[in-house]
């Protein structure tokens, strides 16, 4: 990490609300719930190749668009 690298999970935390890989705000990760997160450059849509498993530690870039989606399995 350089200075100013900002890992995701630091927002969370400032707004006080649950994130990491076993959920988000008061939706966990179980038998039949899952999350997944996306990160990808504007013009681009979410796909597994694009498809992160980081959550809170990734470092957030400049541009980028981050999708979270928590559903039923």
């Amino acid at each position: 990490n350089e200075a100013g690298d900002v890992p995701l999970g630091v927002f969370f935390d400032i707004w006080g609300v649950h994130f990491d890989e076993t959920g988000i705000f008061d939706h966990r990760v179980n038998e039949t719930h899952e999350m997944r997160m996306h990160v990808f450059a504007s013009g681009e849509v979410a796909s597994e190749e694009n498809r992160v498993t980081t959550f809170d530690a990734y470092l957030l870039q400049n541009g980028e668009t981050i999708e979270v989606h928590y559903h039923a399995i």
